[in-house]
């Protein structure tokens, strides 16, 4: 290794939180493993000039990047969810003192796959968080991200029965709330909302999206508790108000006495809430998903039962945390890589708190940083439930592929207790809340 050579490569680890791990693989690519006797020679008179900030005992405290590039990959900025997730993104990443840059797809699977096979060949972009609008593209986005050592994480779609753990380590975490609990919750405060009887419309979203059939499995869970609830009618609204206003029409023409709507996401609800009010059938419970703005209006004037909210600010943000500290060295452990996030139900009881917290300042009340495993190795908060994601939890319902197996990974996590000790450690780091 030539002189400069081991210059450039120890201004780039003094830049960098980096385990003992990535240390190693850095040194090996910068000039073989006949290279490392001088060089750990220097890195231990840098590291006694250094602060710790590592997350793991020993581990070497190199001072934090600044200015790198973090992208944000999401479906669309017409719709008032993503522009809460966008928000989210932007103030995460300003906060993290790195450069925000985002790329819609309009719910495309292809152009956000053209999207980032263009990008991740650029040497400056190392770091994704992303939403996908369906599950065909993922598995082809983590190869990519691999071969071309980039973090990423990805929320809500995933293909059935896949694991981070299956596509490599740059593939850093999946992140989705429990839709088919969240399904359950709200169905059934319809159903209680409609005196546990009557005729239930349901207007889904995308066919094929991981949250749609997921809340469709928690409805249908939930209808077997309620014998005298009758599903007559049940249409994809596809995400959106005016699909879903036109489903809940020829809905409504079959089935003009419907008593209650149950929609998948909040756009599908004021679909068809708009659908029913031009019929002139006002106070017909109806149930949704998102927390937007707009849905929360709705439930202060009554004309919208109940939402639940997967806090998309916090969820971009905290996706910008995550792949932010395996930039920098943080290396999770098996359970970390699919994570559970916790949701909210909005209602009249809580909506004017929720709203008046998040909707009516320009900085959301977050403190991004700390929830950073490497600005905060020892006080690190979430700040919102995050628990470790079984795959059978995931896809019990689902059929297995030919020949699927537990990772190998994932068994020996769970027999070793691991899967129990992550569990309670984000139990113990969740101390300031999303609503107090």
């Amino acid at each position: 290794m030539n002189e400069k050579t081991n210059k450039d490569f120890m201004n780039k680890i003094q830049t960098v939180n980096i385990s003992r791990k990535k240390f190693i693989k850095g040194l090996t690519a910068a000039g073989g493993i006949a290279a490392l006797g001088p060089l750990i020679t220097a890195c231990n008179n840098a590291a006694d000039e250094i602060t710790s900030n590592g997350s793991e005992p020993g581990q070497a405290g190199i001072a934090i990047k600044k200015d790198e590039p973090m992208i944000a990959m999401f479906s669309t900025l017409d719709n008032n969810y993503y522009k809460m997730w966008n928000r989210g993104a932007e103030q995460a990443v300003a906060a993290l003192d790195m450069k925000y840059d985002q790329f819609v797809d309009e719910n495309d699977p292809g152009t956000q796959l053209a999207s980032f096979e263009t990008l991740v060949p650029q040497q400056d972009n190392q770091m994704f968080f992303i939403t996908t609008p369906g599950s065909s593209n993922i598995l082809t986005i983590a190869q990519l991200a691999n071969e071309n050592q980039t973090y990423m994480t990805n929320t809500w779609n995933m293909p059935d029965w896949t694991t981070p753990i299956d596509t490599g380590d740059y593939y850093v975490t999946y992140f989705t709330p429990n839709s088919i609990e969240g399904g359950y919750k709200m169905a059934k405060i319809l159903f209680e909302e409609m005196g546990g009887k009557g005729k239930l419309a349901q207007v889904s979203g995308f066919p094929g999206h991981t949250a749609d059939w997921q809340r469709t499995v928690g409805l249908e869970r939930a209808l077997e508790e309620y014998p005298d609830i009758e599903l007559v009618a049940s249409q994809p609204g596809n995400w959106n108000r005016s699909d879903s206003q036109s489903v809940m029409e020829d809905i409504l023409s079959a089935h003009p006495d419907i008593d209650g709507v149950y929609a998948q996401n909040d756009d599908t609800g004021i679909g068809a809430m708009q659908a029913l009010e031009e019929r002139g059938m006002k106070g017909i419970p109806i149930t949704g998903n998102d927390g937007n703005e707009e849905t929360m209006e709705l439930i202060q004037e009554g004309r919208f039962t109940a939402t639940l909210t997967s806090h998309p600010f916090w969820q971009a943000g905290y996706s910008a945390v995550r792949v932010y500290d395996a930039f920098h060295g943080w290396e999770p452990t098996v359970p970390e890589r699919m994570m559970y996030t916790g949701d909210m139900v909005i209602d009249k009881n809580n909506v004017d708190a929720y709203h008046e917290k998040f909707y009516t300042q320009e900085e959301i009340p977050i403190d991004w940083k700390l929830m950073s495993r490497v600005l905060n190795p020892d006080d690190w908060d979430p700040q919102n439930n995050v628990w470790p994601l079984e795959p059978e939890s995931m896809w019990g319902t689902r059929d297995k592929p030919s020949g699927y197996r537990e990772s190998k990974e994932i068994k020996e996590s769970k027999d070793s207790g691991e899967w129990e000790e992550i569990t309670q450690l984000y139990e113990q780091h969740y101390k300031k809340k999303i609503l107090e």
